[in-house]
């Protein structure tokens, strides 16, 4: 099997024993998925009895997609089925001759195990993972983690490689910028690889490329990792970038809350603590029951002295349970009118649209927001577009629904920064503050 100029590079760094986590692609045609099989299978075959993932977000994907060009592969090798490897669709793991296993592995976020945990019983030799930007970052750091079995025995060093095109999220921040930068970490490597540097495509898989429609041909064709479609996007990533060392201080002392509300299921308890548009402090809790939620809004409440008509929750849902013990704050409805009889679909969209205002006018202050809860803000805000656009209907923004299969989770964290634009969004109250 002849390798790319680039496959071969990113191979050695798979191989080098210093590298533990390679980021490869950038583009479609670079030869992504036939890079990872290749080198899970040469790893099987060469340690006997050791145990290799290869894994993508959706297990329909993964069948169509990757494993099938691990059968190619397999033929490529001159391997034969019931000879040199079994398949178990069962199970859906390739047993080969020499007692190692090849699994293949489903990385969906399960909404009742966020913490992926059904990951911890695993131990696997490296692991492959087609278009990584699909999975989380925990995910990722879960997988890694499990890279344990037989190193000893074989001397392996733990490796793992992570393919992709290009998109924002945490490939993005952990592989891309710092590689753009030269600041990558001794243990991180990035290859990028585009269609153009596979010889084995024929040419007209580069002219289909070159037929797309522009934002989808600057990252598959160009391998463009910066290119933003603008139509219809509420929140640029150079804006909600920019609000992380936007250093503007509030013209107010007035302090708010905004809660997006969850107990025990899949999404996030999150609290924002506001000065003006400035945002103070952001509190995330995987799993909270309705007495705690009570609890934490209060302390916190008492503690940043932020009056209850400061402070606002999702009373959609969970929150609608929770309004005789939040009295005196404010309950959110996201399909509540609109203030002032203005053009949106709803209050919720009315009030991204504000936060998009406030954003692109540099108004708000994100930089006191700890670095573990940039990357989640900065992917749910950027995901959020104009729904309405080329249309007669009223401003709307992406329903929660799509959102939650663009991001595979809830966009807690981009409710809850939304709803402390209530107040931008309608006339201060006069009345005098209650505290908790």
């Amino acid at each position: 099997m002849k390798l790319t100029v680039k496959q071969t590079r990113a191979l050695d760094l798979l191989e080098d024993g210093t590298t533990k986590e390679v980021s490869y692609g950038g583009g479609a045609g670079g030869g992504k998925s036939l890079l990872g099989c290749y080198w899970i299978l040469k790893s099987a075959m060469k340690y006997s009895g050791t145990r290799w993932l290869v894994g993508r977000s959706v297990l329909k994907r993964l069948r169509e997609t990757t494993f099938v060009t691990m059968l190619e592969c397999l033929k490529l090798q001159g391997l034969k089925e019931g000879t040199h490897f079994t398949v178990h669709n069962s199970d859906f793991v390739i047993r080969l001759s020499n007692g190692s296993v090849i699994l293949f592995k489903d990385l969906a976020r399960v909404p009742s195990d966020p913490n992926y945990d059904y990951l911890g019983s695993l131990e696997i030799s490296g692991a492959f993972v087609d278009e990584a930007v699909q999975i989380e970052a925990r995910c990722k750091e879960v997988l890694m983690s499990r890279i344990r079995y037989k190193l000893d025995e074989f001397n392996i060093f733990p490796t793992a490689l992570f393919t992709c095109n290009p998109a924002r999220g945490w490939i993005y921040n952990q592989f891309y910028i710092p590689s753009r930068e030269n600041r990558l970490p001794e243990k991180r490597a990035f290859v990028q690889s585009l269609a153009t540097d596979n010889p084995h495509l024929p040419a007209s898989y580069i002219e289909a490329l070159n037929d797309l429609e522009n934002s989808i041909k600057q990252r598959l064709l160009f391998g463009n990792w910066e290119f933003e479609d603008e139509d219809g996007q509420l929140f640029p990533y150079e804006q909600v970038v920019g609000a992380y060392s936007n250093n503007r201080e509030p013209d107010t002392k007035a302090r708010f809350i905004s809660a997006d509300i969850a107990l025990q299921g899949s999404d996030k308890f999150v609290i924002a603590v506001w000065q003006g548009l400035k945002v103070l402090k952001i509190v995330s809790i995987d799993k909270c029951d309705p007495d705690e939620v009570v609890q934490v809004i209060k302390e916190i409440g008492n503690q940043y002295r932020v009056p209850k008509s400061n402070t606002i929750y999702d009373g959609d849902g969970i929150g609608q349970f929770l309004t005789g013990y939040l009295r005196g704050a404010v309950s959110f409805r996201n399909n509540a009118a609109p203030f002032h009889k203005e053009n949106y679909s709803n209050l919720k969209s009315q009030c991204f649209f504000k936060l998009s205002e406030k954003l692109n006018k540099g108004e708000l202050n994100f930089s006191l927001i700890e670095d573990r809860h940039r990357n989640d803000i900065t992917n749910e805000l950027t995901a959020i577009r104009n729904d309405s656009l080329g249309t007669d209907n009223r401003l709307q923004v992406t329903p929660k629904k799509d959102l939650k299969q663009i991001l595979n989770r809830s966009p807690d964290y981009a409710d809850a920064i939304m709803m402390r634009m209530y107040w931008e969004s309608k006339k201060k109250s006069i009345m005098p503050p209650v505290l908790w």
